[in-house]
C-alpha cells in the first residue's frame, strides 16, 4: 500500500527557510508494508537571494556611463547600496533600481562591494564584490582650421578639444595670433578685431586637469583680408544757404582706418572746406551757388586703397514775398 502525506516537520521547513522543497521522499519498509511520502513546495516560495551581476563594463573619464546591477531570488522589490569601498568619482548608485550612472571624473580602477536587500520581513541580503575601470581618452585638439577674418571687423572662433580630463587650459606656444586678436585660456575662444591684413601662422596647446597634466598641440593659421574700400555717403548732399553755417560728413567703409579725404575734381562752394582727416565739409558759404565735385578717400594700407564718388551740392533758394501794406500800433511787436 502507498500513502502520500505532508508531515508537520516539512511544513515547518517551508515556513522557516527560503529553500524550495520540490520533493522529499522516503521509503519506509517495515513489516512488508511500503509507504511513500512526498512534499511539494507551494507556488511563489522564495529562492535564495543572490547578486547576479558578476562584472561591470569599463568607463571612460568625461563620458556618460550607465550599467545596471541584477539580483535573483528573494522577494522583490530590491534595495541596493555600496557596502564597502566606493564607486569611481562621478558615478552614483540608485538604491531602488541598482543603476550605476554618471560621468566618471578621472581614470582609475575602483573596487567595491554592493549589497542587495529584498522586501521580506525580516529582509534577506546578499553581496558581491565588483570593480569598474575608468580609462582616460587620449587628449586631442579637434579644430583643424579657423575661418578667415576681415580687418577692422569683429572676429570670433572657438578652439575645441576632446579626451583627457576637463577643464582644459589653452595657450599659443609658437607664432602669434593676428594683431588685434586674443585667445581666452579658459574657453579656447579667439576673438577681437584684427587690425591688418595678412596670414598669421601659430601653434596652440591645450592641457587637461589630470595630475600630471596631459597636453596636445595643433598648428593653425588665420588669414585676415581687407573689405573693399567704398564711399557710403549718397551723391546728393543737403543744400546750403548763403551766409548760414553748413556741415556734412562724408563716410566710407572697408579698407583700413584711418582714412584720408581729398577733392580730386571740381571744387566746393566758396566758404566751405573738406577736412582731410574726418571727411567733414563745413564752413559758411559766401554765395548762393552750389557745385559738383569728386571726393576721394584713401585708407591706411601700404600702398593705400582708394575710392571716389561725385557729389552735387545745391544752394537753397530763398523766396521773399511782400505781404502788402500793414497797419500796427507803435510799441507793439510785429
Amino acid at each position: 500500500m502507498t500513502v502520500s502525506f505532508i508531515t508537520g516537520r516539512c511544513a515547518r521547513l517551508l515556513r522557516a527557510g527560503r529553500r524550495r522543497i520540490s520533493l522529499a521522499s522516503a521509503i519506509i519498509v517495515a513489516a512488508g508494508l511500503l509507504v511513500t511520502w512526498g512534499v511539494a513546495a507551494p507556488a511563489g516560495a522564495a529562492t535564495n537571494l543572490a547578486v547576479k551581476t558578476t562584472a561591470l563594463p569599463p568607463a571612460t573619464a568625461g563620458v556618460s556611463y550607465s550599467a545596471k546591477l541584477a539580483a535573483s531570488g528573494g522577494i522583490a522589490p530590491y534595495t541596493w547600496s555600496v557596502k564597502k569601498g566606493a564607486l569611481p568619482a562621478g558615478l552614483t548608485l540608485v538604491p531602488a533600481t541598482g543603476l550605476i550612472a554618471g560621468i566618471p571624473a578621472a581614470g582609475s580602477t575602483a573596487s567595491f562591494t554592493v549589497k542587495v536587500s529584498d522586501s521580506e520581513s525580516p529582509s534577506a541580503s546578499a553581496s558581491a564584490t565588483l570593480s569598474i575601470t575608468v580609462t582616460t581618452a587620449p587628449l586631442m585638439i579637434n579644430t583643424a582650421s579657423l575661418p578667415a577674418a576681415t580687418a577692422g571687423v569683429s572676429y570670433s572662433a572657438k578652439l575645441a578639444a576632446a579626451g583627457g580630463i576637463k577643464p582644459y587650459t589653452w595657450s599659443v606656444t609658437n607664432g602669434a595670433l593676428p594683431a588685434g586678436l586674443s585667445l581666452d585660456p579658459a574657453t579656447g575662444a579667439i576673438s577681437g578685431k584684427p587690425t591688418a591684413p595678412g596670414t598669421a601662422i601659430f601653434r596652440v596647446n591645450v592641457s587637461d586637469a589630470e595630475k600630471p597634466s596631459v597636453s596636445a598641440s595643433q598648428g593653425l593659421n588665420i588669414t585676415v583680408t581687407v573689405a573693399p574700400l567704398a564711399i557710403t555717403t549718397v551723391s546728393v548732399l543737403p543744400g546750403l544757404t548763403s551766409g548760414m553755417p553748413y556741415s556734412v560728413k562724408l563716410a566710407a567703409d572697408g579698407g583700413l582706418t584711418p582714412y584720408t579725404w581729398s577733392i580730386t575734381q571740381g571744387s566746393l562752394p566758396a566758404g566751405l572746406k573738406l577736412h582731410a582727416a574726418t571727411g567733414v565739409i563745413s564752413g559758411t558759404p559766401t554765395s548762393g551757388s552750389g557745385s559738383t565735385f569728386t571726393a576721394e578717400v584713401s585708407d591706411a594700407q601700404n600702398p593705400p586703397a582708394t575710392a571716389s564718388a561725385t557729389f552735387s551740392l545745391s544752394a537753397n533758394t530763398v523766396t521773399v514775398s511782400s505781404p502788402g501794406d500793414q497797419t500796427t500800433i507803435a510799441g507793439t511787436a510785429v
